[in-house]
């Protein structure tokens, strides 16, 4: 009687460990088009960065302050962009503001982080990708 509690139990623990499958890996697309990134949202300033790339050389980066059933967008601005994958120069459309460069990379096996920063530093932006626009991270 113990053997065979014992065989059944092998079996299983068999069966659950071949029925798990390995995590899907999440890869850097090849187009950003219809694309946003996202900040996480600064706790003390409740400010969020997005990068919204609206076609496939195109792109708004917004600063909006979050609030409590409202939200306002205190800086947007309009860029164009070139995607080499990885890398990413987004040049802005009006003379007032600096240029973006930097890269996509994967960060673990669940996310993709765009890193940019402008030539003087004076702009560093590391931005995950917003699957749904409805769906804020808080952390």
């Amino acid at each position: 009687m113990k053997r065979m509690l014992i065989i059944t139990a092998t079996i299983f623990a068999l069966v659950a460990l071949l029925s798990c499958k390995k995590d899907e890996k999440i890869e850097i697309s090849q187009s950003l088009e219809n694309s946003t990134w996202s900040s996480i949202i600064d706790v003390e300033t409740s400010v969020q960065t997005k990068i919204e790339f609206t076609s496939a050389s195109d792109a708004t980066y917004s600063v909006i302050t979050r609030g409590y059933g409202a939200d306002i967008t205190t800086l947007q601005v309009e860029y164009s962009y070139t995607f080499n994958q990885p890398n990413i120069s987004l040049t802005p459309k009006s003379d007032n503001t600096p240029a973006l460069k930097g890269y996509i990379k994967t960060l673990g096996e669940a996310y993709n982080v765009l890193q940019l920063s402008s030539e003087d530093k004076s702009i560093e932006l590391n931005l995950t990708q917003v699957v749904d626009k409805d769906q804020t991270i808080w952390q």
